[in-house]
């Protein structure tokens, strides 16, 4: 699909109903000029921000960076439903691969991918199964055990569209996606000349 289909102009639209300059602490100009650790603990330091909106692993650096405790200085809620949709996840993931297809090997991910080591692993926080038969009690505390079983049973899980795409247009701090919709962000108006731009990158990048 097109970055400039019409459907990704109507979520832009509908973003920027709720990213109003009133709605980010500072306004647009101050938003893009913070970094992604000062995002989180803006919600703490600066008086009048209140939410970040960011993935479960700023639960470390809200906890490593600030007094605040899980439960009671920090929550988080599930993204809203839109017109009735369903619960939904999105996030990134980790692969497991075998160069060999030994049967030693082949057992070994059979392994990884199985309850007994996922509770191993979620035990020590910082990581999230979709596994259903994981005993959600093995999760450090309250706030990680919500967020797995919304994991575990949620309708639909997609990947970040950064994640999906090549490292030249999803990976870049200046150009590509991040580029783009910070260019939006300081500048609503001009949705289609800088999806064209997007959409230009994109090109680049996936004949890359």
């Amino acid at each position: 699909m097109s970055w400039e289909d019409q459907t990704v102009k109507d979520t832009l639209e509908f973003l920027g109903q709720i990213l109003t300059e009133d709605f980010m602490n500072g306004g647009s100009a101050n938003a893009l000029q913070t970094g992604f650790v000062d995002s989180v603990t803006d919600v703490y330091t600066a008086g009048d921000a209140a939410v970040v909106y960011e993935g479960d692993f700023v639960a470390g650096v809200i906890a490593g960076e600030t007094t605040a405790v899980a439960g009671t200085g920090f929550d988080f809620f599930d993204f809203p439903s839109i017109d009735g949709s369903g619960p939904s996840v999105i996030g990134g993931g980790d692969v497991a691969v075998t160069f060999t297809g030994t049967e030693a090997a082949m057992a070994f991910l059979r392994y990884l991918a199985g309850p007994e080591s996922a509770e191993i692993w979620a035990a020590q926080g910082g990581f999230s199964s979709m596994n259903r038969k994981v005993d959600s009690s093995v999760y450090p505390d309250a706030i990680t055990r919500r967020a797995a079983e919304a994991l575990a049973n949620a309708d639909a899980f997609r990947f970040d569209g950064s994640d999906l795409v090549p490292a030249a247009l999803g990976a870049t701090g200046g150009a590509g996606i991040w580029g783009g919709l910070q260019e939006w962000l300081g500048n609503q108006g001009d949705v289609d000349a800088i999806l064209a731009q997007i959409q230009q990158e994109a090109e680049a990048a996936f004949a890359g």
